[in-house]
């Protein structure tokens, strides 16, 4: 049983080990966070273990009595404090950020990429389905806009039915105000938040490929400098100055329009694909086939409508430049990505306000 413990936690923290440097110095994946997590609970079971064969050392350790004749640097006591000022300070400067652990901290991937990431706001939330994805975004208000994602016949057919893995269609949810102005971004799938260049499917892409419209909207935010007392201003959903769905999720709130981008990858045509000349019209990059697809619904809190059917009003283009393209002649199987995009919008009413027109009319 000893030499069994032993070696598992050998392997055990060889794997703890290059899981960790991995999260450190690459984008997140979700795999080796699975990794990570797993392997830090079995090095806890090993651990623990381990320690119980070594009971006796400890008990003979905390019994042992300083001998005068040794040097008082052995003595149990000042070992102990030692150690509990170590384990102290560390943990301390963790939570803290004191140096020296916020030096090596500033050299991870996140710290160093900081103003590409992009987080969803603490309180949105998002469910992969069986046949499609859910995402809600509620605020302070108990307010809340809800997406339901249906996939089309070309998604389960050609990319299965994980939307969050980084081999499968990207997609990127966002809400805009009457003039642009973009409001926040729900949800962005996992490979296209974390890097603006990643694998997909073998080829090397780029985000501004992969999810123009969207990369165009996210980069005019990064583009300005947050006040200081956004701390989250460029690393989170959370947009900075005054621009936010919590001003405009109200019983009386703002128009704004919600939108959602969806690319396949390879999945080309007759007309979009890179085998031809990079200065046609209608060539894309290794690896994107057709451009993504624009979803969109318009909201007016003040009308009372609540149920929404997003329409798909256009395409990313051949050219990445952010603007969407209305004509949809050349899109061909990427329309049947997507069966149907179902929105919900609740409101709650102000406080002496009637909730629904039965409290409204007495009925």
């Amino acid at each position: 049983m000893k030499n069994f413990v032993n070696l598992s936690l050998l392997f055990f923290f060889s794997t703890l080990v290059f899981s960790g440097l991995s999260r450190f110095f690459l984008p997140f994946d979700l795999v080796i966070t699975r990794v990570h997590i797993i392997f830090g609970f079995g090095m806890l079971l090993f651990v623990g273990l381990h320690l119980m064969g070594r009971g006796k050392y400890f008990m003979g350790l905390m019994k042992k009595r300083p001998d005068a004749s040794k040097p008082k640097g052995k003595s149990p006591v000042v070992l102990f404090t030692a150690v509990i000022l170590f384990w102290g300070y560390c943990l301390a400067a963790s939570i803290y950020n004191w140096q020296p652990i916020k030096m090596i901290v500033d050299r991870s991937y996140e710290s160093r990429h900081s103003r590409e990431i992009f987080r969803e706001n603490a309180r949105t939330a998002f469910v992969p389905l069986e046949q499609g994805v859910d995402v809600k975004r509620k605020t302070v208000d108990d307010a809340s806009i809800r997406l339901e994602l249906e996939w089309g016949a070309e998604f389960p057919d050609k990319h299965g039915s994980k939307p969050l893995d980084g081999n499968y269609p990207q997609i990127a949810i966002w809400a805009e105000a009457e003039d642009g102005t973009v409001l926040e971004t729900f949800f962005v799938s996992q490979a296209a938040a974390f890097a603006k260049e990643f694998e997909w499917v073998g080829q090397n892409v780029k985000r501004s490929d992969v999810l123009p419209i969207w990369y165009s909207r996210y980069k005019d935010v990064l583009g300005k400098a947050p006040d200081p007392s956004d701390v989250d201003g460029v690393s989170s959903a959370t947009p900075i100055r005054d621009f936010s769905m919590e001003t405009y999720l109200k019983y009386q709130g703002q128009p704004f329009s919600v939108y959602v981008e969806i690319n396949a990858p390879n999945d080309r045509n007759q007309y979009f694909h890179h085998e031809q000349s990079e200065t046609s019209d209608s060539y894309t990059a290794p690896g994107i086939g057709q451009p993504s697809l624009i979803y969109e619904a318009f909201v007016f809190p003040g009308d009372g409508k609540r149920y929404f059917l997003m329409d798909l009003i256009g395409h990313s283009g051949s050219r990445n430049e952010g603007e969407i393209q209305y004509e949809m002649d050349d899109i061909t199987s990427a329309r049947q990505l997507i069966e149907k995009i179902l929105m919900q919008v609740e409101l709650p009413a102000p406080k002496g306000e009637p909730k629904n027109d039965e409290d409204r009319y007495g009925n």
